[in-house]
């Protein structure tokens, strides 16, 4: 698995596009994910820690980022 997977969501919250990362559940790739998507802090709109599903359709735990678009 690569060290971010994107979803480019096409959301709209107040007028403005908001986009969404998901990267692997360590800082490092956290990190790597929003410079690699020219993302810093003050367009950060969450954070949020995705648990893993073991059981079923295992998958691990992530990380799911929503920051402003532009």
């Amino acid at each position: 698995m690569s060290a971010t997977a994107t979803l480019e969501a096409s959301l709209h919250a107040s007028g403005s596009a908001v986009g969404e990362l998901i990267t692997e559940d360590r800082i490092e790739a956290l990190n790597s994910g929003l410079a690699a998507h020219g993302v810093d802090a003050s367009r950060i709109i969450a954070i949020f820690k995705i648990p893993a599903q073991p059981i079923a359709n295992a998958a691990p735990a992530r990380f799911r980022i929503l920051y402003r678009k532009g």
